[in-house]
């Protein structure tokens, strides 16, 4: 039993590779692969919009999607939960999960307000374009 748990961990561990993609206007996005569960992406959202409540109290959620589909063709599927930390800031923080098949990714990135309504599907598209 020790042996199966050790062998899906070290697993886990070797599918997370880190890349960092550009959007316009050279905002950048970290992203990393993992396992995907049955529970991705939507158990992203969940524990986002439990704990972000909780680290940031003054905290606008300004997008909150559980599970959405970008393009039926390929079955893209993603979670987004975009948040302003203070209503003084004038950065978006966004991160989510995006499933494009059997493949997964986990991205964050930080967005001026401003670019945040041009870059928000951009951004969903890049990750999943990592598929291909």
């Amino acid at each position: 039993m020790l042996f199966v748990l050790v062998f899906i961990i070290s697993m886990n561990i070797a599918a997370e590779a880190t890349t960092e993609i550009v959007l316009a206007e050279g905002v950048k996005v970290e992203v990393k692969e993992f396992l995907p569960s049955r529970l991705t992406p939507t158990i992203y959202q969940k524990q986002a919009m439990e704990s972000i409540p909780v680290m940031y109290p003054d905290s606008v959620i300004i997008t909150n999607t559980g599970f959405g589909n970008l393009d039926s063709n390929n079955n893209v599927s993603y979670s987004l939960v975009s948040y302003i930390e203070t209503p003084k800031s004038l950065m978006v923080v966004s991160g989510g999960e995006v499933l494009v098949g059997g493949r997964a990714w986990r991205f964050h990135a930080i967005i001026p307000e401003e670019l945040y309504e041009k870059l928000q599907h951009t951004l969903i598209k890049k990750v999943a374009n990592l598929a291909f």
